[in-house]
């Protein structure tokens, strides 16, 4: 009979222990999440400090997800000083970010329903857009001692549009956290050794096209018929077949815009000035072992 108590006793003590451990964690869950998302606003309200009233920028929350180690600044409003015009985000997730001042050395992060007037931007008020709606994800990291860039992903779509994406890794890359003109100044002289750039058209290319048809006073079909013949010159010319397979894919593209992909790989890293130095095509595109796919 003692026995049979002495387990009843035993297993109430693992309940209240286990129960005592869960509280806990709990506890130590939210009370980390709390000073996190106090942390986290202090120093975004001290970025935004730093703008000097150049730009507004509001937001409604913060909020933190430990358990994968996300950051969230939800409904978040941009607008010029003196302007009433804002642009909104719905929600911004910065999964990782360099957390030192300057320049940071690594970020990945989505802006997700950015949501603005176009008005005179690029001229699309002209083609026809009235507001934009799309998403931004952007995903780097810098080596500092290697002196290497690897962009892993900068992708920008708006529903209405397209979406384009790229990806690319530059060596010989000097990125000083206290002076972005060291950049600048070494910009011919920066490697490129790998580069890819897709792109996804849902209605931008056909109302370039129906601009560029309207300002030159011809029909559209006219119109990119005299640009494709004016490609089937450059591909009877070259007597190249790697540059003509390049100009046959950007011709296809031409004539159905939906999809396109450019891949640069290089046999050894490329100077960007040597890159812009070149003025034909060719060139270019052996120099780089341009790929572009439909």
């Amino acid at each position: 009979m003692g026995n049979f108590w002495d387990e009843i006793l035993a297993e109430k003590r693992i309940r209240v222990i286990t129960i005592t451990i869960v509280v806990i964690l709990i506890a130590v869950y939210f009370g980390a999440k709390l000073y996190v998302e106090q942390a986290a606003k202090k120093r975004i309200d001290n970025a935004i400090a730093k703008l000097g009233g150049a730009v507004n920028i509001d937001y409604e929350d913060i909020s933190a997800d430990l358990l994968r180690l996300n950051m969230h600044i939800e409904g978040v409003s941009v607008s010029q000083a003196g302007q009433k015009e804002k642009v909104n985000i719905t929600d911004i997730v910065i999964y990782d970010i360099d957390p030192g001042s300057g320049i940071p050395s690594y970020i990945n992060l989505e802006i997700n329903g950015i949501r603005g007037n176009v008005g005179d931007l690029g001229g699309l008020g002209e083609l026809g857009y009235n507001t934009i709606e799309g998403d931004i994800k952007l995903d780097y990291r810098y080596d500092g001692k290697k002196r290497e860039f690897q962009l892993n992903k900068f992708r920008c779509s708006a529903a209405e549009m397209g979406a384009i994406e790229t990806s690319f890794h530059l060596g010989n890359v000097h990125i000083e956290q206290t002076n972005i003109l060291a950049l600048l100044f070494g910009y011919p002289q920066i490697l490129l050794h790998q580069a890819t750039l897709n792109y996804k058209d849902n209605s931008l290319v056909p109302r370039l096209f129906e601009s560029g048809a309207k300002k030159n006073g011809k029909g559209l079909s006219d119109f990119k018929l005299e640009i494709m013949q004016k490609i089937d010159q450059m591909i009877s010319k070259k007597g190249d077949e790697f540059a003509a397979e390049t100009l046959r894919a950007i011709r296809g593209f031409i004539d159905d815009p939906k999809k396109i992909g450019i891949s640069a790989s290089p046999q050894k890293p490329v100077p960007i000035g040597l890159i812009q130095g070149l003025k034909d095509f060719q060139s270019i595109s052996k120099l780089l072992n341009l790929k572009i796919t439909k």
